[in-house]
């Protein structure tokens, strides 16, 4: 939680019952939802970086002096 978030949820502490409730659980709600959405990027990136990864893997496994796949394909894309 960001420190004004945080400031957002002890300021309730004077309203007490059930709105403070749904006000801390609303917050969560769309914390949760942002951590989700910010996860499913990363993975996306690992997935990618793995897959240059292993485009490396086999083209120095190879046994010749290959250029880099990961560097040929970033260049492809700027073209």
């Amino acid at each position: 939680l960001k420190l004004q978030e945080i400031r957002e949820l002890v300021s309730y502490r004077d309203r007490g019952g059930v709105r403070r409730c749904q006000r801390v659980r609303d917050l969560l709600k769309t914390k949760i939802t942002d951590l989700d959405a910010k996860l499913a990027e990363l993975q996306e990136f690992r997935r990618t970086l793995v897959g240059y990864f292993e485009e490396c893997e086999h083209a120095l496994s190879s046994g010749a002096d290959p250029e880099c796949p990961v560097i040929e394909e970033l260049e492809m894309k700027q073209r």
